[in-house]
């Protein structure tokens, strides 16, 4: 019977306990149930004398370009900083177009007007050897009239002589610096009322500088200045057989103004 009890007190004891733990109420004569009690949360409250930091504002989320939809055109860039656009309405001309090359003349072919009052029609030809290189020849016939104390006398005179320049700034034309050369021959048969017959020699050497002026279409104009050194020699024979000679030498001015076309 002991045996029995106890283990009839022991199936109570766990049958209450079994409905405690369910939260049910034990059976009427037992001993009350134990509330247990939740834990609480943790404090958010520091303990007295410790110094919290503040929280941190939360951070903004990042701002993102919004996406165009698919097929549409990008947004307008705004202008770079400095920029200053033009008012409503204005248009911008377009850049001027770039200069054409310049054209380079080949050949030149002038006359000598000054030349003309003699009169002798001298003539010259001058080929562009390379871009900043010309060399010319020079050619020329008429008539030289002469006076002396008595009378006038009238001689055909003929040229031949030729031209070595150089452009420094241009080809072809322009600022250039050279050198001429000329022979000259004169004769006349009927010096003193036809009794004499006479004929003169001579050459002319020396530097000189110019500029040619060389329009668009091909127009030429050439000035020219320098020194020349001549060597001049004649002879005179009359009717009866006689002769005679004369020399002379000395340096004289150079000026050519020469007009013509370029090609």
């Amino acid at each position: 019977m002991r045996h029995l009890g106890w283990g009839i007190a022991a199936a109570l004891v766990l049958i209450r306990a079994n409905a405690a733990a369910q939260g049910q109420d034990p059976a009427p004569g037992g001993a009350p149930p134990v509330e247990t009690q939740p834990a609480p949360p943790p404090s958010a409250t520091a303990p007295p004398g410790a110094e919290t930091a503040p929280a941190p504002p939360p951070a903004p989320p990042p701002a993102t370009a919004p996406t165009p939809p698919p097929g549409a055109a990008p947004p307008p860039q705004g202008p770079p900083p400095g920029y200053a656009p033009y008012p409503p309405g204005y248009v911008p001309a377009p850049p001027p177009p770039p200069p054409p090359p310049e054209k380079v003349r080949n050949a030149s072919l002038t006359i000598s007007p000054v030349h003309l009052v003699l009169p002798i029609f001298e003539l010259t030809g001058e080929l562009r050897v390379v871009d900043h290189v010309g060399l010319a020849l020079i050619g020329g016939y008429g008539s030289v009239t002469a006076e002396s104390s008595t009378r006038t006398e009238k001689f055909t005179a003929y040229e031949l002589g030729g031209q070595a320049v150089w452009y420094p700034m241009k080809p072809f034309h322009g600022l250039h610096l050279g050198a001429e050369f000329l022979w000259v021959k004169v004769k006349a048969d009927d010096l003193n009322g036809g009794e004499v017959k006479g004929v003169g020699t001579g050459a002319a050497v020396g530097p000189l500088v110019g500029y040619k002026v060389l329009s668009d279409g091909g127009f030429t104009f050439v000035a020219q200045g320098g020194v020349q050194y001549i060597a001049v020699q004649a002879e005179a024979n009359d009717s009866s057989g006689n002769s005679s000679t004369a020399d002379d030498s000395r340096w004289i001015p150079l000026l050519n103004l020469n007009l013509g076309w370029s090609f």
